[in-house]
Formats: structure tokens, sequence, C-alpha cells
């Protein structure tokens, strides 16, 4: 094959796109016309040899099923192995699917509840 499309959700896509651009410091090119999703996912990538990045359309809706929660990212053959060691290296450097969203989130209660515990606290 000379073009790769693999769909997924935004924050799969977002790790192929951080290993594209580990490989080169260039962005992914994106695209969205609504329509006519497969001019940029097969015929854009091979006349770049460039990775995309395409919001899908109504075609890839109706004729291959594609998922109102789907993206698309193509690859050109050419980009392939590049794309498997950008994957492994920003995954030894700490990016991660699924996003570990809550990693550094540290809960705290409102002051009003802090207040409400000092209260109870005093002897009285």
């Amino acid at each position: 094959p000379q073009v790769i499309i693999i769909y997924g959700n935004p924050a799969q896509i977002a790790r192929l796109i951080q290993a594209a651009v580990y490989g080169t410091g260039e962005p992914v090119v994106s695209s969205a016309s609504g329509g006519f999703a497969c001019g940029a996912e097969i015929t854009q990538t091979i006349l770049t040899d460039q990775c995309q990045f395409i919001v899908v359309g109504g075609g890839d809706r109706m004729i291959a099923q594609t998922q109102d929660h789907e993206v698309s990212f193509a690859v050109p053959i050419s980009k392939v192995e590049a794309l498997v060691e950008g994957l492994e290296a920003t995954h030894k450097a700490g990016m991660r699917y699924p996003t570990p969203s809550f990693l550094t989130f540290k809960p705290e209660f409102p002051p009003s509840f802090s207040e409400l515990m000092d209260y109870l606290r005093q002897d009285g």
C-alpha cells in the first residue's frame, strides 16, 4: 500500500500526531472540507508524502460507517517506520493513551468546607 489510514478518537490520533512531529519537528497538516475526505486521506498524502490529520466527511460516515467520535490519520508508507519510532520515543517520554488526566490532579475542598471543619473541631 502507499498509504495507511488509521481511524480513532481524537486522543488516539493525537498520539499519532505527537509521534509524527517527534521525528520531523514539523506540524501535521489538518484538512476539513466537510466532504471528500478521501481526497486528503489518500491523494494529498501520496502527493505530499506527509502525514495528514483529517476530520472525516459525510461519505466516510455514510459509506464506511465512520462514527461521530472518530477522525482519521493518514500516513504514507515511507513514514511508517519513523511513526513507530516516534510512538516508542514519545511513550518513553511519558505521553500516553489513555491520557493520564488525573495524574497531577489534587482535589481540594471549597474554603467553606475548611471553615466548617475548623468550627466543628473547636471545643465547645
